[in-house]
């Protein structure tokens, strides 16, 4: 399986890589989302995982949104905002994970929605 992570968080990119590739999963990190559309669009992708801190990423959900892959994404943020969780929902987020997390919680998360995804 494999999983695009979008952030510039350089910490936050080299634990999860370390950590979800520990577990088997393939990884490319992006720092645009410009960069991870690129890739998306030429790669196979099970999941997106998306830091919502840049500026532009509503945009990019705007776009996978009506994107006929479906990817499933999981937003990372720094908010705990009911309006800006409802705002993630309402573009097609799967899950809203508010940072800090525990590095086995996110395991949980991205195992449930790739098993999800593997059922359809």
């Amino acid at each position: 399986m494999h999983i695009t992570i979008v952030t510039q968080n350089d910490e936050c990119s080299l634990i999860l890589d370390k950590f979800l590739s520990i577990r088997g999963y393939s990884i490319s990190i992006f720092a645009s989302n410009d960069e991870a559309q690129t890739h998306i669009d030429k790669s196979l992708c099970n999941l997106l995982i998306l830091d919502l801190r840049q500026n532009e990423s509503k945009e990019f959900l705007h776009t996978l949104k009506k994107d006929k892959k479906k990817l499933p994404v999981i937003v990372l943020s720094e908010s705990d905002s009911a309006a800006r969780i409802d705002e993630a929902i309402d573009l097609g987020v799967r899950d809203y994970i508010v940072t800090p997390f525990g590095l086995s919680m996110m395991v949980e998360r991205i195992e449930g929605i790739l098993q999800t995804q593997e059922k359809k």
